[in-house]
């Protein structure tokens, strides 16, 4: 019997033979890191479970056809009794050796743990993607409300696609915001995170505090406060330039939009025949939707660090 077997009878509540349960108890005194890691990752699917109106929905055939190819013919009657149990522990049977391990979805979150080495890319439903560390966790949802959310338990990289959709990051206190970007969220250490921003734009909240950061910059916590902004090492400053000519005020905002991953909404009278003739060379969004509104004789609101709004 491996360790697979076992795992899977163990999971599943089934009685193990004197042989079985000293191979389990080896492997949880050898591999304590990863089998608590199991544990809890069962824990919460199990808690989703039992949502009401909210059923757990795992591609059991997809795992399945993975745990097949694993096994030898004459241990595929055991797991026939317990195919029923795949439903929320296949994917517990592949995390030996396995870098990034999906186990399960429920309520529209995706669940993810990288319990290898090496960090590995996961593709989210959004289409964003994201690079796990080892020894890391991502929990994934999205609504109409809260917009998207990764919930972050270590550290990861992330290439948000553009949507129009808030995305956060939530790592124990600290939240990352953004609309699309890509950038480094360290959270490995609880107390003393980094937020390293490489694209775009981010707004970074803990408590009461709140900064933006650009390319290149990062800031990092220290006894509960955010720190300063800092340059990253090998980057320059973050201006950039942008040239209009007789060009449609809604051209040039998307064209702002895009480079800078903010949202500035124009209201109808306002994107309605305005053109704008301007160089532009700025760090920070203000600056274009301050110049704009001066150009096309209109007033602007920051309803937030990453969303403008521009009216008569």
């Amino acid at each position: 019997m491996n360790i697979d077997e076992i795992l899977a009878r163990h999971f599943a509540n089934e009685p193990l033979a004197d042989a079985g349960q000293a191979i389990l108890d080896s492997f949880q005194s050898e591999h304590k890191q990863e089998y608590d890691r199991m544990v809890r990752l069962m824990q919460r699917i199990d808690a989703g479970r039992e949502l009401p109106g909210k059923p757990l929905a795992v591609d059991v055939e997809a795992a399945w056809q993975k745990v097949e190819c694993r096994l030898e013919e004459e241990r595929k009657p055991l797991l026939v009794r317990l195919r029923p149990v795949l439903g929320i522990a296949a994917s517990l049977l592949l995390l030996i050796g396995a870098a990034v391990f999906f186990y399960g979805r429920h309520s529209g979150t995706q669940l993810y743990a990288n319990t290898g080495n090496t960090g590995d890319t996961i593709l989210l439903k959004d289409g964003s993607r994201v690079v796990l560390y080892p020894h890391s966790e991502l929990s994934f949802t999205t609504g109409d409300k809260s917009g998207r959310v990764a919930s972050l338990t270590g550290k990861a990289f992330f290439n948000v696609r553009h949507t129009g959709q808030p995305f956060t990051v939530e790592a124990d206190e600290l939240d990352v915001r953004v609309l699309g970007t890509s950038f480094m969220v360290d959270g490995t250490k609880e107390g003393s995170e980094r937020v390293s921003v490489s694209t775009g734009r981010v707004q970074v909240v803990l408590n009461e505090q709140t900064a933006v950061l650009t390319r290149g910059e990062q800031i990092s916590v220290s006894a509960g406060q955010l720190g300063s902004k800092t340059r990253m090492p090998g980057t320059r400053d973050g201006r950039k330039t942008f040239v209009f000519r007789d060009t449609p005020i809604s051209e040039a905002v998307r064209q702002i939009e895009k480079e800078m991953d903010v949202e500035i909404r124009l209201e109808a009278d306002v994107a309605s025949g305005n053109r704008v003739t301007t160089r532009l060379d700025i760090s920070e969004p203000s600056e274009a939707v301050r110049e704009l509104s001066m150009l096309c004789n209109c007033r602007y609101d920051s309803v937030s660090p990453l969303k403008y709004r521009m009216y008569r």
